[in-house]
């Protein structure tokens, strides 16, 4: 007896292209804020919570929020609520001198800074850069078309080790395309005796 068909399916998880993340960071120096630009628009009314639902390190370093700034830019509003896609967070000035950001170069400046959202929601109903994934399943049928037992294996191919990843095996030249059917598992063929 011999294994002609193999059947498998498996879940795959794509990331959400609807995923909220954060796009830019950027200083205003004179008013001591940190600028916040998102992909996606955030719930407004979240910020009120901002101690809640934003932590700020610099060189990890804490700062200090001490306000949102409620005249925040882009809002828009979807079943009553509104979003914005900026964020402007007052930082404390003491804070923001003992981190020593202003001592490092501009691709430091942007390299050292770490946000961490909790319960801060989209427009989408997602908690900003956690969207859930896509989950797809996928589903693979393998057919085999005939089995020869007495052949010899062939000395010039290469054949796969089963301990071994698939991707790192080697290929053979196929060169009897035409004795193979395409999508047709179920076909049948009529012997000539």
């Amino acid at each position: 007896m011999y294994l002609d068909y193999i059947s498998f399916n498996n879940l795959m998880e794509i990331k959400n292209t609807n995923q909220t993340d954060l796009k830019a960071i950027s200083f205003d120096t004179e008013k001591s804020e940190l600028i916040l630009d998102f992909n996606n628009p955030i719930e407004y009314n979240k910020l009120f919570y901002f101690r809640k639902n934003i932590k700020i390190h610099y060189n990890n370093y804490k700062l200090r929020i001490i306000d949102v700034n409620r005249s925040a830019t882009f809002k828009v509003v979807k079943n009553d609520k509104l979003f914005t896609n900026r964020i402007l967070l007052k930082l404390n000035d003491k804070n923001i001198r003992n981190s020593g950001m202003f001592k490092d170069s501009k691709e430091e400046f942007k390299r050292n800074w770490r946000v961490e959202f909790n319960e801060l929601l989209d427009i989408n109903g997602f908690y900003v850069e956690n969207a859930p994934p896509f989950e797809f399943y996928q589903f693979r049928e393998i057919f085999s078309q005939e089995i020869f037992e007495d052949k010899e294996l062939p000395t010039d191919k290469v054949f796969t080790e089963k301990f071994k990843i698939l991707s790192k095996s080697k290929l053979n030249s196929f060169d009897i395309k035409k004795t193979f059917w395409v999508n047709s598992p179920l076909k049948t063929t009529e012997k000539n005796d």
